[in-house]
């Protein structure tokens, strides 16, 4: 006869034991959080930590159970997840100074099959996070080991799947809340990247994969605006803390010293506050009448690079950021473009070498070129973003606005055109400059950029200007329609792709017809930028933000 299994008789205490080191496991990874990722502690990330808690004890109890039974496969494996999780964030971070968001999961999981993109030096960035992962690990199984005897009692060999259905379940969950991405970010790390990870193979599910439609039957009828376009797209620059733009500090002295050389259309307002929503307009021409973009046209339409190459351009993208793939670049985009990436010892000097790059490609080019720049730019944290000499000595506010940030404004905005008036001077060069988003201070611990619902309008505050490098480009660009005074402090990213195609040579009624007024044509009466997602299959994520005035305050 089959013997019962004998009851833990302490099972009550067990079960507390074991809650206790579930949020004993919560807290070391909110610690470990704020310690390297300099993260405070809020209202939400308590409350997400709190609803993490059952995935947290199921984890515990499915970690303690594994190593009980002396499977060692099951245990490595539990391992391996904790180390690939911490070591993938933390890398994350030494990379690029800020938290591993929702989105970037796509970049690193896509990036195995672009493994011959990614810079052999990034490596090395893993190795310190790795050890600190490791380290970690022993700790916590030195933990578990002490407690292994609270389940020694129980002999079920299915309750361990507890924690990859705990993990599949949360992941669901989170998906399926209201602006997930930011519930996940406040997740410890441990859970995060678990999370992540399932959150993006369910969205990914949705998303259009095939190639993009061809260009449609527009007509050239006439030459280029200038041999050589550059559409630079920087990153996190705010166009209202431009001293061009009225600013009071003195962060663009350069520019102010040149402004009768190019056209300032002063603070514009982003598509997006999110660097791949942004981006995916700008290269897609997505319209305002499509959105939201529920047949992710934004994903079919013909792009920006296949317009240029109808027109005779060679095409170029240049990666100075090193994630393009975040930011609207897929692998199936490469035929219509030559990628190019841009390597420094150190991240601020990126955009000064993309000044040289850009140089020798227009030097050296026979035919003609257009060149997409994804810049660095300055995404917070700004450390990293500018070189030591721009540090001040101390780190005071000016506002809310972070002196740092005005600092990085000095070097990547002001430095930058300083050095590409001097490369690009006399050539037969038009660059078009703005940024994906913009930046806010408003000091009441929103998000920089990127928020969801009610995002303040500072975040989608971004620069425009346009710079012919000689008297020739100067003339054809007024043939296209020059600059519009009334569009001063008026412009609007899906301006953007309409007026790149008028600059191609494509007949301006065409254009208009059918991807919406340009930046000769008429303002915009209405402007909103997205926040959210901007194709989203169930459309809960979705939001747009209208301005109450055409000018950005």
């Amino acid at each position: 006869m089959r013997e019962k299994t004998a009851r833990n008789p302490y099972l009550i205490r067990d079960l507390f034991t074991l809650a206790i080191c579930a949020l004993a496991v919560c807290i070391i990874c909110l610690l470990v959080d704020l310690l390297f990722l300099e993260l405070r502690v809020t209202a939400q990330a308590v409350s997400d930590i709190v609803v993490a808690l059952p995935a947290f004890f199921a984890l515990c109890y499915g970690c303690v159970r594994i190593w009980g039974s002396g499977n060692k496969f099951a245990a490595a494996l539990t391992v391996a997840v904790f180390v690939i999780s911490l070591g993938v964030q933390l890398g994350f971070v030494l990379i690029q100074h800020r938290p591993l968001l929702p989105h970037d999961m796509g970049l690193l999981i896509d990036g195995i099959g672009m493994i011959r993109y990614i810079p052999m030096n990034i490596i090395r960035f893993f190795l310190k996070p790795i050890v600190i992962s490791v380290i970690g690990m022993a700790v916590l199984s030195f933990l578990f080991w002490k407690i292994r005897h609270v389940f020694l009692a129980f002999h079920s060999s299915r309750l361990p799947i507890l924690t990859p259905a705990a993990l599949f379940a949360f992941g669901v969950i989170y998906y399926l809340l209201p602006n997930n991405a930011w519930h996940l970010i406040n997740c410890p790390i441990i859970l995060r990247i678990p999370l992540m990870t399932t959150s993006w193979f369910i969205r990914d599910n949705f998303v259009y994969r095939g190639p993009r439609d061809k260009p449609e039957n527009l007509e050239i009828i006439k030459e280029p605006a200038a041999r050589h376009i550059i559409f630079i797209v920087d990153e996190s620059v705010g166009g209202k803390y431009l001293g061009i733009n009225g600013y009071p500090s003195n962060t663009t002295p350069f520019l102010e010293s040149m402004q009768g050389e190019f056209f300032n259309y002063g603070q514009c307002c982003s598509a997006a506050n999110l660097s791949q929503n942004s981006n995916l307009v700008l290269v897609s021409g997505l319209t305002k009448n499509q959105l939201p973009d529920r047949n992710q046209a934004v994903m079919r339409q013909p792009s920006i690079f296949a317009y240029a190459k109808k027109a005779g351009f060679q095409t170029y993208y240049l990666d100075v950021q090193g994630y393009s793939r975040g930011n609207s670049i897929y692998p199936r985009d490469f035929a219509d473009f030559t990628m190019q990436k841009i390597q420094a010892k150190h991240f601020f000097d990126r955009d000064i070498q993309s000044v040289v790059h850009l140089r020798n490609l227009i030097d050296q080019s026979e035919e003609p070129t257009f060149t997409y720049v994804l810049k660095a730019g300055i995404h917070y944290g700004y450390e990293n973003k500018i070189p030591p000499a721009y540090y001040p000595d101390a780190l005071p506010e000016r506002g809310h606005v972070p002196e740092l940030y005005h600092r990085a404004i000095r070097w990547t905005v002001d430095e930058f055109f300083t050095s590409l008036e001097r490369a690009m001077r006399g050539k037969d060069v038009l660059v078009v400059y703005t940024s994906d988003h913009g930046q806010n201070f408003l000091g009441d611990g929103s998000a920089p950029h990127g928020a969801g619902q009610n995002a303040p309008i500072d975040q989608a505050n971004v620069p425009l200007i346009i710079w012919p490098f000689s008297e020739k480009v100067r003339q054809a660009f007024e043939g296209c329609g020059g600059y519009v005074p009334e569009m001063r402090d008026r412009a609007w990213h899906f301006q953007f792709f309409p007026t790149l195609l008028q600059l191609f040579g494509y007949r301006s009624d065409d254009v208009v017809k059918r991807y919406g007024d340009g930046l000769f044509q008429k303002p915009p009466e209405k402007r909103f930028f997205v926040s959210g997602k901007l194709f989203d299959e169930f459309g809960k994520d979705y939001w747009e933000t209208y301005l109450n005035d055409f000018r950005l305050n």
